[in-house]
């Protein structure tokens, strides 16, 4: 299965949030064949995003909802699980 999701008014930090919060999320999986993979393309000029979701129906539900969750609070820095990385840790 694939799936486009477009998010719009993300600069180039928004999005570099936004992606090392997805790509995480899926390399703390284990044991899973194949993994699901996610492809982004991020057009500064337009400040858009896209993630391109490949993989089984509930592996791409699961990228789905944590994009429909705490993506945006990830990608501006107010909030979810990439808060409490250690700054250097942190996209600048």
């Amino acid at each position: 299965m694939s799936s486009i999701v477009q998010l719009e008014d993300l600069d180039s930090t928004e999005a570099s949030r936004g992606v090392l919060f997805v790509t995480s999320s899926l390399s703390t999986r284990r044991g899973e064949v194949p993994p699901p993979r996610v492809e982004t393309a991020h057009d500064e000029s337009r400040a858009r995003l896209k993630l391109i979701v490949l993989g089984g129906l509930a592996d791409t539900a699961e990228v789905l909802s944590l994009i429909d969750g705490d993506f945006h609070a990830v990608c501006s820095g107010e909030g979810g699980p990439l808060r409490s990385l250690p700054q250097v840790c942190r996209v600048p």
